[in-house]
């Protein structure tokens, strides 16, 4: 049985506790009965108050309703409500006089009295502002049409919270409802009700007088919205705006129950309090007490029971000190006494100062004390001699008593551990803690293993010092065991065999070190290896290592190696991301000093940035060693320990040696790896580039090829290595390779060659440079070829050749033609006055007559001189042309009864529709003469006869056609083929063929124009025309113009009216005076007044002076000074409504119409014909 170690002392204050502990317990019962019965008797007290005032509640409520009821069976109300109803607006004033005399009167707490419609609408009441009133939406009204019911209203008609009693008003015949009277009651009459007013009203005298007893009571009633709606004796204004959301009411609102006991009401406070529900009007009437009002008579009982309680205590412990003083004092010098001697204080005496039992007892304790202390000297020397051995042979022994847990060191092994032994409590679990971490699972289990007999206890495991240093221990150990099997107790011995293990170690960790950095792949191995030896064997609990970053600005965190100890999982990721400038922090420090930096404390050191992380995790000493090769520091090696070090230049030393080996073996590591980075880049730089790369040894077989021979070529690297150009190409191709290796290798210099390979799609163009690649001794080994197809760019510089040679056969044509164009303008002008006098003179003559005759071949010739400026200005684009929208077959059709007629019978003419709704913009003319003149020239290229076909189609350019031809738009075009099969053109010929005067033809046979005139119409059509021809193989026209969404106007048939002449004045504005002169004769010999103008500013000048006469502007449009139209527009400002007709040679005088606004605006083309001229005038004056 387990014994209770208590002293007397402590027995004495235990039985104390016993006595005391019933007498509280008795006390509590006691407290908690009384304030039961007080709680009990105050809620049945409140109960009977709640009751009595729920009955007033009941009462007030059926009063109020039956005073509405009695109202409703009044005959004069209703006889007046029927009257009223019926149109009588004399009874509205009766029934409101009465109401107020007779029924307000009659009941005080009533506020107004309405009388209501069915409909709603407020027929009478004692407040006049009601009446007209709708109040067919209120509650009240909706649900009480057929029975006396009693609604609260929180905002009343009066805009004040109120009860409204509402019963229906029926006929006394037919006893059906007439309207419905409403009786409104202002809810703070509630109040009154609850306080005592209403009753002391009716002459009550000593009601409320039991509330008087307590001063926290409170009475109060709660609507359906948890709202209070009588006031409040602790919150002002509470009358519906204070939230009553405690657990009475929660409980009548929603379970229609009653509840009473202890709470907290609406302020928070802790009440007792009764809840009746008055479920008519869903109202919780609340009746409470303040917590400490209530329970005030059971504090004072608590105050008096407490007083007594301290005066028992009192007494109790005074009694306790007198028996400690007599008796427990001596007894406890004795125990101290003994105390001391287990203490090894041998020399204690017990004074004996009384003769009774306590004085013998005294006397026996010092006897056996100096017995002691003869015993313990000649035990002392014998330790005393142990202990000398065992410090000599550094070997300490130990006990462990497993059944009692008791443990013993020897002085010595306090010694190897560090600590004096009275500083060591010596136990299994602190012998653990001194255990270094890595170890500690492997002792654990070698002394589980030797306490079940499986395997004799002899280990060697490494401690951490005192001083934080690491020592190996060499420890042996037997155990006893008791008659069952079981362990009873361990005993053994340790040997500190640090400095034995370290020499040896020092020496293997040179050798491993040295043969595991060289087979690492890279610094980084190298590191962690290194890293996690050197923390074995100097006991440094946790190692890092740092790198620069590729610029060499920063150190950063290669890789950590660190103990199983709690907290250094949060110090490797707090360093983690970290970063340290040359000269920053510990590793920045080494890095900066190329020196090992040891800081003894790194938590107080202050250029340490991690030293708060380092406090919390028990990091001090930290020690930094720099790696260099070729004085470069390559890495940073940062190591810690848990123990304040001072520098130890042995350890330092042995790190120092190691550290040497990986510098000089990273130096041939980094060579290598960089050699093998640069191998790898070559080859993804050849195997990535456009270009195709390949080597071949001095006989020509090939080495290496690039990605891009292979994907090329279709040859694989292992198919090509070996061979020869002759195993790979056709044999000219391959011997014209081999010609261009044998020049560099003569040379050896790089050359440039342009070399040609086949391709799938044939034939590709490329520029390779080879160039020597030398060995060590400089001799040439191989030859590097870098090519690039330069196929796309030869075509494109033939493509751009063929576009210059284009462009400049454009603008040659178009500088004719602008030639061309000026020689017509002023040819016209000559013809125009040829044509008039011509004209002029031939009406002179009599007919038959040979000068008549004459007359007439001279305007004939001036004709055809007209057609040939007609060519020059088509050719020019300058002819004026009058485009509209046409179908492209039309053309074709309308021509081809013409072509016909042209063709000789030996030649065949056919033509080859489309079906494609294709309409263009064409001046019909013009297109016709197009079609004309090639299909003339087409005649004359077959004398022997042939065919010529037309066709026509839709077709779209696009970027290859463009590409191709060197000119064109994208878009949708109609196309009209002229093919002949005639003698052909040469390509010289057709390089010239739109030039203006050229011509195959022998002289007098053509005049040159004919294909520059379609050339110009075309272009001015925004089209295009091209030709095909051999000579032999016939040829054949292209012609492309513009397709657009529109529809062709039906022509119209218009009558023609012939103007032979009038009275009106003309004022004519031309600066060549032949022109002017026929003009005004024939427009005078016609009945016309003329006025005449050299130049546009004397046209303006005449025209100011004969304002009101003139009737007609015959204006020309190149003039100088001022020209026609510039005369025009200031005529027109002085006069707008003026008339104006303008002559000219070709429409690129005309800018646009909207630079001739106006009507009466009118062309006439040059050169005109007198006849043509008074049409045109006639027709502009009669517009």
């Amino acid at each position: 049985m387990k014994k209770f170690n208590l002293s007397l002392k402590n027995k004495a204050l235990l039985g104390i506790i016993f006595v005391l502990i019933p007498i509280l317990i008795t006390f509590f019962i006691v407290y908690n009965q009384n304030r039961a019965y007080l709680k009990q008797r105050i809620l049945d007290t409140l109960t009977v108050i709640a009751e009595a005032y729920e009955g007033q509640v009941y009462q007030f409520l059926e009063k109020v309703k039956m005073r509405a009821q009695d109202f409703a069976s009044d005959g004069f109300i209703r006889t007046q409500t029927q009257k009223i109803l019926r149109g009588n607006t004399s009874a509205i004033n009766k029934l409101n006089k009465h109401l107020i005399k007779n029924k307000l009167s009659l009941d005080k707490t009533i506020n107004t009295i309405n009388v209501l419609s069915l409909e709603g609408q407020v027929v009478a009441s004692t407040n006049n502002a009601e009446i007209g009133r709708d109040l067919s939406n209120e509650a009240y009204f909706i649900k009480e049409q057929n029975a006396a019911t009693i609604e609260e209203n929180p905002v009343g008609h009066m805009g004040l919270p109120e009860i409204t009693i509402s019963t229906p008003i029926f006929t006394k015949e037919t006893g059906k409802p007439v309207g419905v009277i409403v009786n409104y009651i202002m809810i703070s009459e509630i109040d009154k009700l609850l306080v005592g007013e209403y009753v002391k009203e009716l002459g009550a005298i000593s009601w409320g007088k039991g509330k008087g007893a307590w001063k926290t009571m409170e009475i109060y009633l709660v609507n359906r919205d948890k709202l209070m709606i009588t006031k409040s004796i602790f919150v002002k204004d509470a009358v519906l705006k204070q939230i009553v959301d405690t657990p009475p009411v929660n409980l009548g609102l929603t379970s229609n129950k009653e509840m009473s006991g202890f709470y907290k009401d609406y302020r928070g406070t802790e009440v007792l309090g009764v809840s009746m529900y008055i479920p008519s009007m869903k109202w919780v009437l609340l009746a409470e007490i303040d917590k400490d009002e209530v329970l005030a008579p059971v504090k004072h009982l608590l105050i008096n029971t407490f007083i007594t309680a301290v005066v028992v205590i009192a007494i109790i412990i005074l009694l306790y000190i007198a028996f400690v003083k007599i008796i427990l004092k001596p007894l406890h010098i004795i125990s101290n006494a003994t105390k001391d001697i287990a203490r090894d204080n041998i020399e204690i005496i017990v004074p004996v100062q009384t003769g009774d039992e306590i004085g013998t007892l005294c006397e026996s304790f010092n006897s056996m004390s100096r017995d002691i202390k003869s015993r313990t000297t000649e035990l002392e020397k014998s330790n005393d001699r142990l202990a000398e051995a065992q410090q000599i042979a550094h070997v300490g022994n130990w006990e462990w008593n497993f059944v009692k847990n008791e443990a013993y060191w020897s002085d010595e092994l306090h010694r190897i551990f560090g600590f004096a032994p009275q500083e060591f409590v010596v136990t299994y679990d602190a012998f653990l803690n001194c255990v270094h971490p890595d170890d500690r699972e492997f002792v654990k289990k070698s002394v589980d293993d030797a306490l079940h007999g499986k395997n004799p206890y002899n280990i060697e495991f490494r401690i951490f010092h005192k001083d934080g240093s690491v020592r190996i221990i060499h420890e042996k150990g037997v155990v006893a065991f008791d008659h069952a099997g079981r362990g009873t107790r361990m005993v053994g011995m340790s040997q500190d065999i640090t400095e034995q293990k370290r020499a040896s170690e020092e020496i293997y960790l040179l050798q491993t070190i040295s043969i595991a950095v060289s087979a690492s792949g890279n610094l980084h191995d190298a590191l962690v290896m290194v890293i996690q030896k050197i923390c074995n064997f100097t006991g440094w609990v946790y190692g890092e290592a740092w790198k620069p970053n590729p610029d060499g600005t920063l150190l950063e965190r290669d890789h950590a190696y660190y103990s199983r100890i709690e907290g250094f999982e949060k110090f490797n990721a707090f360093t983690e991301g970290m970063t340290f400038p040359l000269s920053i922090g510990l590793p920045g420090r080494a890095w900066s000093e190329r020196q090992p930096v040891w800081i003894q404390d790194v938590t107080v050191d202050p250029y340490y940035l991690r030293a708060q992380i380092a406090r919390e995790v028990g990091l001090k000493t930290g020690i930094a060693f720099p790696i260099t090769t070729d004085n470069e520091v390559v890495s940073v090696i940062v190591f810690y320990d848990l123990k304040t070090k001072e520098k130890d230049e042995r350890i330092m030393q042995v790190v120092l040696t190691v550290l040497s080996q990986i510098g000089s073996i990273v130096k041939r590591k980094q060579a290598e790896e960089a050699l093998r980075e640069s191998e790898e880049k070559l080859r993804s730089i050849l195997d990535n580039t456009t270009a195709v790369v390949y080597v071949k040894d001095v006989q020509g077989r090939y080495l290496f090829i690039n990605r891009q021979f292979e994907k090329l070529f279709r040859l694989t690297r292992d198919a090509v290595k070996g061979k020869t150009d002759l195993d790979l190409w056709p044999k000219e191709m391959a011997e014209a390779f081999q010609a261009n290796d044998r020049r560099v290798i003569e040379s050896k210099t790089p050359i440039e060659f342009e070399e040609v390979a086949p391709h799938d799609d044939g034939l590709h163009t490329y520029i390779s440079v080879k160039f020597p690649l030398f060995d060590a001794t400089g001799a040439i080994y191989a030859i590097c070829s870098i090519s690039t197809d330069i196929t796309e760019r030869k075509q494109m510089e033939e493509e751009q050749a063929k576009m210059r040679e284009q462009l400049y056969h454009v603008q040659k044509l178009e500088s004719v033609g602008t030639l061309a164009g000026g020689i017509a303008h002023d040819f016209n002008n000559i013809l125009t006055a040829i044509i008039g006098y011509g004209t002029l003179l031939q009406k002179d003559m009599k007919e038959g007559g040979s000068a008549r005759d004459y007359v007439q071949k001279i305007l004939k010739s001036a004709e055809r001189a007209s057609d040939l400026t007609q060519g020059l200005l088509a050719f020019s684009r300058k002819q004026i042309s009058n485009p509209r929208p046409v179908y492209l077959n039309e053309i074709i059709k309308g021509v081809e009864s013409l072509l016909v007629r042209v063709m000789r019978e030996d030649i065949k003419l056919t033509t080859t529709l489309t079906d494609k709704n294709c309409v263009m913009m064409a001046d019909v003319g013009q297109m016709e003469q197009v079609l004309m003149n090639l299909a003339t020239n087409a005649r004359d290229a077959m004398p022997d006869g042939g065919y010529l076909n037309i066709s026509t189609d839709a077709v779209e350019i696009d970027n290859a056609y463009i590409k191709a031809h060197g000119y064109g738009e994208i878009g949708r075009y109609a196309l009209i083929t002229l093919s002949d099969t005639g003698v052909g053109m040469d390509k010289k010929t057709r390089e010239r063929i739109f030039e203006p005067f050229f011509t195959t033809k022998g002289v007098g046979k053509g005049t040159g124009l004919g294909l520059a005139i379609v050339y110009g119409i075309i272009k001015q059509h925004n089209g295009y025309i091209n030709i095909y021809s051999e000579p032999g193989k016939g040829t054949t026209f292209r012609i492309y113009l513009p397709v657009i969404e529109s529809e062709v106007e039906k022509k119209k048939t218009e009558a023609h009216v012939v103007h032979k002449g009038g009275t009106e004045t003309i004022l004519i504005a031309e600066d060549e005076e032949d022109v002017r002169e026929i003009t005004k004769i024939v427009l005078e010999g016609h009945g016309y007044k003329v006025i005449e103008a050299v130049d546009g500013v004397d046209a303006v000048d005449k025209f100011k002076e004969n304002m009101d006469k003139i009737h007609l502007l015959l204006f020309d449009v190149i003039m100088p000074n001022k020209n026609g139209k510039e005369a025009y527009k200031a005529i027109k400002e002085m006069r707008p409504d003026i008339k104006a007709l303008f002559m000219s040679g070709y429409s690129e005088d005309i800018v646009s119409k909207k630079d001739m606004p106006g009507k009466g605006f009118n062309l006439i083309r040059k050169p005109v014909s007198p006849a043509e001229l008074l049409k045109r005038v006639g027709e502009a004056l009669d517009t």
